[in-house]
């Protein structure tokens, strides 16, 4: 599921976005909106210290089965507040 929002920006504001989005190569200003919130949101999580193991581990470019992975991932979302 998706949810669409409106926004508004002074026309001086949009065009530096505009700019800076074309100079470091995002297709559109919404790319750009998306990816400066997922950094916003995520780059304050605090990773449990179990997970900071397994990603460091030799074994981290492997896969986790189905379920480690699901619940690694549920983890995240409680974490984000989603």
């Amino acid at each position: 599921m998706t949810t669409q929002i409106n926004l508004k920006f002074q026309d001086d504001f949009f065009e530096l976005a505009k700019s800076y989005a074309d100079s470091k190569g995002y297709m559109s200003i919404q790319e750009l909106v998306r990816d400066a919130l997922r950094e916003k949101i995520f780059d304050d999580l605090e990773i449990r210290d179990e997970y900071k193991k397994v990603l460091q581990s030799k074994e981290a470019n492997t896969f986790l089965s189905e379920e480690e992975s699901e619940k690694f991932h549920e983890e995240m979302r409680k974490k984000a507040g989603m």
